[in-house]
């Protein structure tokens, strides 16, 4: 069997199919949630909604790991900006 050129095989990306599987997930969640106006549903919106870009950020790291691609200081940086995002420094109390 011939071989065109000189192509490597390129991995095959899973994260932006778990994202969108996600996402169709999330919406019809919400969906649900707003047509038949049950607040008991609403944990299901958040859970789903906190956990798919996360899960999302993993695999993409783990299809990378040997490539070079990310390293554990692109990692951390990447923690410590999404906490500074999500880090509210509590005000002062003037005693």
């Amino acid at each position: 069997m011939a071989m065109r050129g000189d192509r490597t095989a390129r991995p095959k990306r899973t994260w932006p199919q778990i994202f969108g599987s996600g996402l169709v997930l999330w919406l019809l969640a919400v969906a649900v949630t707003y047509s038949t106006a049950n607040a008991l549903l609403i944990p299901t919106v958040v859970l789903l909604g906190s956990f798919l870009v996360p899960v999302s950020f993993v695999c993409w790291a783990f299809e990378r790991r040997n490539s070079g691609e990310i390293t554990a200081e692109v990692v951390f940086r990447c923690k410590h900006s999404a906490r500074g995002l999500t880090w509210v420094d509590p005000l002062p109390v003037a005693c």
